[in-house]
């Protein structure tokens, strides 16, 4: 770790300035989340590196407070039946093994007595795009699957027209062309009329 400190009186202003750089800092495992929605593991062993700049001038605030996360790994131990419970947790599960690092950044306003602070961090959206990505590829999948289900389906029915009623057609198509025939033949038994009889009135 290493901590800068200057406290600058040469002119009208009081101008402190603290800056501290952690390289590469160990964290422990901890729970991220609310127990009534969703509850993620943070594992252990994941690492931080942290860049901190803070100064006051007659007073007045200002700084940020910069920390990059890596070796992260995260795990979803409990999710709100209304989103689904334990089987889309483990889905998440899935996808967040790509989540491999984020950073957090904080903002700072106000006095050292009075102060503000404004938290940013993509683990938010690295986490959502994640499971998003997972969720879409198993929607895409199971999709697949359906219009292979409904593909063999299809052909499933035009097999069984060709075995079953195909065969069918061609025996009444074979039936009828003997009729054809048959009538044909009569036709040409029976002698033709040329002359009919007068009429008589």
């Amino acid at each position: 770790m290493i901590v800068s400190c200057t406290l600058d009186r040469r002119n009208d202003q009081e101008i402190d300035k603290l800056k501290i750089v952690c390289p590469d800092l160990e964290l422990d495992g901890r729970m991220l989340g609310e127990p009534n929605s969703m509850l993620v593991t943070l594992g252990p062993a994941s690492r931080i590196q942290a860049d901190i700049e803070i100064q006051t001038i007659d007073g007045q605030l200002s700084g940020e407070l910069i920390f990059r996360h890596s070796n992260v790994s995260l795990h979803v131990d409990k999710l709100h039946e209304l989103a689904g419970g334990a089987d889309t947790a483990l889905q998440m599960n899935q996808g967040l093994a790509t989540v491999d690092q984020f950073q957090t950044r904080v903002t700072l306003s106000g006095t050292v007595d009075d102060y503000d602070y404004e938290f940013q961090s993509d683990l938010g959206s690295r986490f959502a795009n994640a499971v998003n990505a997972l969720l879409i590829q198993k929607g895409e999948n199971m999709i697949a699957q359906q219009k292979q289900s409904l593909d063999k389906l299809l052909a499933d029915h035009v097999a069984k027209i060709d075995n079953e009623i195909l065969p069918e057609i061609r025996r009444l198509a074979t039936k009828l062309n003997e009729e054809s025939v048959q009538i044909a033949s009569l036709r040409n038994a029976i002698p033709k009329q040329t002359d009919r009889p007068p009429k008589i009135r």
